[in-house]
């Protein structure tokens, strides 16, 4: 690690922060991988039922850093609850290796509060080493985002040999045991920094202090029973994201209009972000959920007499981030010192249509299926190399302008709008799922004229978007103003 920072001048937190998002992430990515084929194959759920669970659970998991982000600003700090976070994700994950369904919705609540907490505090313990090394924070967050695709890169490499050799239960396990090790490294190599991620000063005795943790507890039960409520109830998870959407956001745009007019057209091209976003979002969680059984009933898994595990493909896409990255930022670098390099939302509007695009490969694909219904893989390497690419037009970059361009006091309240427009996009992507499930499903003669009219109008649809939002980036693009700081 300090050969990294020799070489790329960034400070040394980030190797550790990188190497502690590497294992969360890994662990993450094993559950959110397997979790539909757990349903579907051990726990014999109707392909309709997993994917309103798992719609509701992932939609769940992007609410939560709304409250975790309030508690680690007012009492914990971002350390503190980033290590909360690795605790009771451990605690779900070890909990999901029960077999049988009698635990699933709870300990899935139980991962819902600890992502919160985990995902949302790491890039804010990043921002903070940022603090006095504004040029390189882009920059930081790059490698940072590069860091959770190599978690992810691991975990589908190695997703079939850990199940082959523990099984389903044990694949639980062991993402259990990567959270741990993942917030006990960051433990050792922070140890000794007292004002890294530190709670606020609180102006209170011992009694108050025990009060407050008393007080943090209870809103994190609360939020777990909630939770678990909404994870029993599928359909209440729309009025969620409603009355928490209409709050959010109703109050960021409140907040806009109350600042000058630079501030306020920087936030309101902020709101653009938050909406494409969504759609960015709503297409790539797909890889998780519909392309996984079209991978394993439509896709001839078989290369040289070997046949690949399903979850083995979804290597494809973290694979793809980590090769195309270095070349994508490469480009960005020598186009900006040419003052030539492309605006953020131009960017974004190139990336919603190859992502479009990739589905709408995924589309014609069935229309070269073979006589049993099987389509060759590399249809599906394609679309995936093409999604990945359009991934990397908008992600990194729509982060690092989201913090550029809101406010100092307003970027914790921006960025949370931000991880909130995926939990929109989940539910979404829970929805369109559904609409891929057929009777006699695992036939592909079947099923593959259902995935080419669903994957057919999602490409159709984003590209359609993307196309809008370029002819829209010129006024919106001149909207933008460059914080002098910043610059």
């Amino acid at each position: 690690m300090s050969f990294l920072n020799v070489n790329f001048g960034h400070p040394k937190k980030l190797w550790t922060l990188c190497f502690s998002e590497i294992c969360e992430r890994f662990a993450f990515y094993n559950t959110n991988g397997i979790l539909i084929l757990y349903m579907t194959k051990v726990l014999l759920f109707s392909s309709s039922a997993s994917y309103t669970l798992f719609g509701t659970f992932t939609a769940l998991l992007y609410i939560t850093p709304l409250v975790s982000g309030y508690l680690a600003d007012k009492l914990l700090g971002f350390k503190r609850s980033v290590f909360i976070g690795g605790i009771l994700m451990a605690i779900g994950f070890a909990m999901l290796s029960i077999p049988g369904e009698k635990y699933l919705h709870f300990a899935l609540a139980i991962v819902v509060m600890g992502n919160g907490f985990f995902q949302s505090n790491m890039l804010c313990l990043l921002g903070e080493i940022y603090k006095k090394d504004i040029k390189k924070k882009e920059s930081g967050f790059f490698v940072f985002y590069t860091a959770i695709n190599i978690g992810g890169l691991l975990r589908a490499v190695l997703a079939a040999s850990i199940i082959g050799f523990v099984g389903w239960h044990g694949a639980f396990l062991v993402a259990s045991f990567m959270v741990l090790a993942s917030i006990t490294f960051l433990y050792f190599k922070t140890a000794g920094d007292k004002e890294f991620g530190v709670p606020p000063k609180l102006q209170a005795n011992g009694l108050q202090k025990l009060c407050y943790n008393l007080l943090t507890s209870v809103i994190v039960v609360v939020v777990v029973l909630a939770t678990l409520f909404v994870l029993a109830h599928p359909q209440a998870v729309s009025y969620t994201l409603v009355v928490a959407g209409v709050c959010f956001v109703g109050y960021s745009l409140y907040k806009s209009f109350q600042c000058g007019v630079v501030e306020r057209n920087n936030l309101l091209v902020c709101h653009v972000l938050v909406v494409i976003a969504i759609v960015y979002q709503a297409l790539f969680i797909q890889i998780f959920m519909s392309v996984v059984l079209f991978t394993e009933h439509n896709i001839d898994r078989t290369f040289l007499g070997w046949i690949i595990h399903t979850v083995t493909f979804q290597a494809l896409a973290p694979f793809f981030v980590i090769f195309l990255a270095p070349m994508l930022a490469t480009l960005w670098t020598r186009l900006g010192k040419q003052n030539r390099n492309l605006p953020t939302i131009t960017k974004c509007g190139i990336g919603v249509v190859l992502m479009g695009a990739s589905y709408v490969i995924l589309s014609f694909s069935t229309l070269h299926a073979g006589a049993t219904g099987l389509i060759s893989l590399w249809w599906l390497v394609g679309s995936v190399f093409i999604l990945a690419l359009g991934e990397l037009f908008i992600g990194p970059s729509g982060m690092s302008t989201m913090t550029t361009l809101s406010p100092a006091n307003m970027v914790g309240l921006m960025m949370g709008l931000w991880f909130f427009s995926k939990a929109i996009a989940n539910n979404i992507s829970g929805i369109i799922s559904t609409w891929t499930a057929v009777a006699g499903g695992s036939n592909p003669l079947i099923s593959n004229p259902s995935y080419f009219n669903v994957f057919g109008m999602i490409g159709g649809v984003s590209v359609a978007i993307g196309v809008v939002i370029l002819l829209a980036s010129r006024k919106l693009n001149k909207m933008v103003t460059i914080p002098k700081d910043a610059k």
